[in-house]
């Protein structure tokens, strides 16, 4: 009898086991399984600060992202990028810059010029992010045209909208494959609205997400671009029924714009998110806000960052966001981030500044290197280098048979899934889990992300 019961639960045990694995596999999952090794990196490092760290409370961390921040401002440095009106009200660059695509229909400046404010980004350890402006390949007018029906004739896969489309894509896998770096690409963003031309007064529900799909396999399968994440950033202030997919999206946005305090609208909205990028294994962003017309905007809120974006930290839900980016600062009276020598309020930049100085947000003074995951291992916790046998997942987070998980089963916060191979060390707090939270740790053979807490509720 005792035989047949240890046969009956070995059996489950093996049985549960193998559905965890399975389940694992979709946590660290990307758009592209060829993806280039620093974007696999970058990706499991967002994914840890919109969902691992949901445990630190308040102390949860999101970076702060600016568009066009060497490119358009006060003080801004065409040639090279090392201005940024964000730096001069701060002190340091953003973490997150943005960039668009619109540049390749421009000769002057053109995608190329961009090379050298990318890369000095990136040297300060700055993220990546690409929107697209795109023109209307069938009717050659702004992205604001919703003429010519492009969408239509794009799905075609041929004829003139659909080549001159091709084209353009063309272009931006060169420039994506010459640069190298890791970028978050956001095509046809705020699809769910009426202002573009693939938006919903031209095209249905499932047209759009035709025409993500081949925008997505042309850049990956045809070209072969290997440094891309994709994000799907819808409106905010719409209902959305276009989500492409879950093997064609890395990353979950939103974008929202208002006047007034529309801190409640906003929370809501990020929740939203946030559960959904979860429940998806995905990265939860939120890829643009602001007052709508921008901080000169007559109904714009002054206390706009206070008051509104660090009011998402006291959610437990909301302020699980990887990162959040605001607009560009296109004239004096077209900027989201206030300035010093333009006509900003006094309130407007004492409140960026305050915003600044929060513990919850990150600039590039407080950035880590999201582009590794092979520094300094914390004492007593050597990382297991060798990942074709202790990091099946690739993401950096190791395990051996003797490491241990906290309470509840997440082995790999990455993933937030328990492995055969891991055990909590429960007879032995005191010395497995110094500080009684539930995480442990028994020997010098457990593993973490190198330069990473050990213990995620403690800064070892």
């Amino acid at each position: 009898m005792k035989q047949q019961i240890s046969r009956l639960l070995s059996a489950a045990l093996i049985a549960n086991l193998t559905a965890i694995s399975a389940e694992a596999g979709n946590y660290n999952q990307l758009v592209d399984d060829e993806a280039t090794g620093e974007t696999r990196i970058l990706y499991t490092n967002l994914k840890n600060l919109s969902t691992s760290h949901a445990q630190l409370g308040k102390n949860k961390r999101t970076l702060f992202g600016h568009h066009n921040t060497t490119l358009e401002g006060d003080n801004v440095n065409l040639t090279n990028g090392t201005g940024s009106d964000v730096k001069d009200v701060t002190g340091y660059f953003p973490a997150v810059y943005g960039f668009d695509f619109n540049r390749i229909d421009a000769t002057n400046p053109s995608l190329d010029d961009l090379k050298i404010h990318i890369a000095n980004a990136k040297q300060r350890n700055g993220i990546i992010t690409f929107s697209w402006h795109a023109k209307n390949p069938a009717t050659g007018g702004t992205y604001g045209d919703e003429t010519g029906d492009p969408v239509t004739k794009i799905l075609l896969k041929s004829g003139n909208a659909y080549n001159q489309y091709i084209s353009r894509l063309d272009r931006i896998a060169e420039f994506a494959k010459d640069v190298g770096t890791p970028i978050i690409f956001r095509p046809l963003h705020e699809g769910n609205g009426k202002w573009f031309w693939w938006g919903t007064d031209v095209s249905s529900s499932a047209q759009y997400i035709s025409l993500w799909k081949l925008t997505v396999e042309y850049l990956r399968d045809a070209k072969g671009v290997r440094n891309f994440l994709y994000a799907y950033s819808p409106s905010l202030n719409n209902n959305d029924t276009r989500y492409p997919g879950d093997d064609y999206v890395d990353i979950i946005g939103g974008d929202m714009y208002n006047t007034g305090n529309f801190s409640a609208e906003l929370k809501s909205a990020v929740k939203g998110i946030v559960s959904q990028a979860h429940s998806k294994h995905k990265v939860a962003a939120l890829t643009e806000v602001g007052p709508r017309g921008g901080l000169s905007n007559s109904g714009a809120l002054q206390t706009f960052y206070k008051d509104v974006l660090l009011n998402l930290k006291n959610d437990s839900t909301a302020r699980r966001l990887a990162y959040v980016m605001t607009w560009r600062n296109g004239s004096p009276n077209h900027y989201w981030v206030p300035t010093i020598p333009k006509g900003s309020t006094t309130a407007a930049k004492n409140d960026f500044q305050a915003y600044f100085n929060d513990a919850s947000t990150v600039f590039e003074n407080q950035l880590f290197d999201l582009y590794q995951s092979n520094s300094t291992a914390i004492s007593g916790f050597p990382y297991c280098v060798d990942s074709a046998t202790v990091d099946p997942d690739g993401d950096g987070w190791g395990w051996e048979s003797r490491s241990c998980v906290m309470v509840g089963g997440q082995a790999d916060p990455s993933t937030g899934i328990a492995r055969a191979s891991y055990y909590y060390c429960n007879a032995t707090k005191s010395i497995g889990d110094p500080d009684g939270d539930g995480w442990g740790y028994q020997n010098s053979k457990s593993c973490v992300v190198p330069g990473s807490p050990a213990d995620l509720s403690a800064n070892w």
